[in-house]
């Protein structure tokens, strides 16, 4: 079918044509009607062809219209889906650096893996073989395992499971009785550490304040732990750093500087940014401590050269709650005079506080007396002073900033903190040969076993291992005990910056260096903040590269002021890394 643009034009030169015809070929006195015709023809071929001619032109038009109405629905669409592109590409770029890093991770520990099954196979050999062998499950007791009707076999499995779930590290949690008043819950402790700054344990001598602050070290969670003391028994404080015993007061006051010079730290480290991990410190015979560490002043200056206990603990109380360090004290009385700290009551509100035996009873009496006698919750308070009275040792009242509660102290006669198995392996396995030029040192043992569990599957362990070097002629043929060294909540280098955030530098790094890429990965078990330090300055590399290439928070923003940080950090540890 012909277009209305084609028949515009073939209307008009038909018109023109036979108007042509009509006038000038056609004589003028004769064929009449024949020129009469070709007029009428040119006029209705030259009718046809304007109207043909206005509807090609608005067709014309539509079709523009639906052009321009078309074009403007693909930049809205191109708008609209361009930040959903954009976040896409974002998140690929995402996906494919997590998935680069995560291939240097096990090209690293690939690389470790190999260098230790070289050198002890039979040892790797051996922990292979030991994770393949898959635990039994352990047996789940329904109602045909206990005897006796079926009603009484549901009140113990019932029984049992309500037990278990309310235990608290190691420990069965008491039922309180229910007398109007709440009492405390110490799983709190571990469920909303944050709210309990410092603790302190209040009570008579011999109530059980030290078996109690040693239970609860395990209850809130830190990575690091540090006991200072200058006299204990066996049976406490197991498994943690303890400073300071028999009586070593030199000990005692290194460790309290020291303990100082990690609350500076951290406070530089919070005002770049960067959050420390809990660290954990437990303080028991504080009157004692108080006496015999003295501020020592140098006699030419008169300046104060080692400042006193009672100075640093006042800071610490105060100022150490921001740089995640909480304090665990022991005292014989409500008042921070029996600690040695005259004239600073207020440090007292920086407490959760744990009142034990009378001192619970009397707590329930001041809360008691401020009600009216006759109202209620008088004699509710009086009921649970009445019923804390009859608990003697075990009572117990906790005073916070949530809140006052009395507590029933938990049973703690049968606990101890529980111990981390020991391995025995061959002799052959723990003594390092010498195909890499020197003995591999015993921390490289405890990181390649880690590596071994990540990249061949083994079952996941947290004991540390290591070997020893000296080994009497008639035990070769024996086994040795390779016996737990590394406690991780022992004192030892604090950490320059975050552990994850380190463990993700150094795969980066290790990915970066061409040589001394040995004696960096035997340095990460001891020192991985020395083997950061050294890699960076093997590379030769300034706070920008570094940022970018070893830490991942770019040349720009927060993100790099934290990297500045944490590069600053390890120059003022270990010294310049360019010089």
């Amino acid at each position: 079918m012909a277009s209305p643009r084609n028949l515009a034009i073939g209307g008009l030169l038909g018109g023109v044509a036979c108007y042509g015809l009509a006038i000038g070929i056609i004589p003028a006195n004769r064929y009449l009607y024949q020129r009469q015709g070709l007029g009428v023809a040119a006029a209705c071929l030259l009718i046809g062809g304007y109207v043909s001619a206005q509807r090609a032109i608005k067709e014309q038009i539509a079709i523009d219209r639906q052009i321009a109405e078309y074009e403007k629905q693909q930049q809205l669409i191109k708008e609209a889906t361009q930040p959903v592109m954009l976040a896409e590409a974002k998140n690929n770029a995402e996906v494919s650096a997590e998935m680069r890093q995560q291939l240097h991770t096990l090209d690293a520990g690939a690389a470790f893996a190999h260098v230790v099954y070289e050198n002890h196979p039979a040892w790797a050999q051996q922990q292979i073989e030991a994770a393949s062998v898959k635990p039994e499950p352990e047996h789940v007791p329904d109602e045909s395992d206990i005897d006796g009707e079926l009603p009484n076999n549901l009140d113990k499995l019932a029984q049992a499971k309500t037990v278990e779930k309310n235990s608290l590290a190691g420990v069965e949690l008491p039922t309180a009785p229910n007398l109007g008043v709440r009492f405390f819950d110490w799983k709190r402790f571990k469920k909303e550490s944050k709210l309990f700054p410092h603790v302190r344990a209040v009570g008579a001598t011999g109530i059980g304040k030290t078996c109690i602050i040693d239970w609860l070290l395990d209850v809130f969670p830190s990575e690091k732990t540090q006991v200072i003391t200058v006299k204990c028994r066996v049976s406490q404080w197991q498994g943690l750093k303890v400073v300071g015993v028999p009586e070593d007061f030199d000990a005692i006051r290194s460790a309290l500087e020291d303990l100082q010079s990690e609350r500076k730290r951290r406070t530089q480290e919070m005002a770049a940014g960067v959050e420390s991990p809990m660290f954990n410190v437990a303080v028991d015979e504080w009157r004692v401590i108080t006496k015999n560490v003295k501020a020592i002043t140098d006699r030419a200056s008169k300046e104060i050269t080692s400042p006193s206990a009672r100075d640093i603990m006042g800071n610490m109380i105060t100022l150490a709650r921001e740089v995640n360090i909480r304090m665990f004290v022991m005292a014989q009385g409500r008042q921070v005079e029996t600690w040695g700290l005259e004239g600073e009551s207020d440090l007292a509100e920086c407490f959760c506080s744990i009142y034990l035996g009378k001192f619970a009873v009397a707590e329930a009496e001041t809360i008691r007396n401020r009600h009216p006698s006759d109202s209620q919750a008088y004699r509710q308070y009086q009921s649970v002073r009445d019923y804390l009275e009859t608990l003697g040792s075990r009572a117990a009242w906790i005073s916070c900033a949530e809140g006052e509660f009395p507590a029933i102290v938990p049973d703690l006669s049968g606990w101890t903190r529980p111990k981390k198995s020991s391995i025995k392996l061959p002799i052959e396995a723990v003594q390092p040969t010498k195909t890499i030029g020197e003995d591999l040192p015993a921390e490289l043992l405890d990181l390649a076993r880690q590596r071994l569990q990540v990249n061949f599957g083994l079952a996941s362990s947290d004991t540390s291992i290591t070997s020893e070097n000296t080994t009497p002629p008639e035990a070769s043929e024996a086994s040795v005990e390779v016996r737990e060294v590394r406690n991780d909540n022992a004192l030892g280098d604090f950490d320059l910056l975050p552990v994850d955030e380190r463990s993700k530098a150094l795969t980066r790094l290790l990915s970066l260096l061409s040589h001394n890429r040995l004696e960096v990965i035997e340095l990460i078990p001891s020192q991985p903040d020395k083997a950061l330090w050294l890699g960076i300055k093997t590379l030769k590399m300034r706070v920008t590269p570094a940022s970018q290439k070893i830490f991942g928070c770019g040349t720009g923003g927060a993100n790099f002021q934290k990297a500045q940080g944490w590069y600053k950090n390890l120059e003022n540890r270990f010294g310049k890394i360019i010089e």
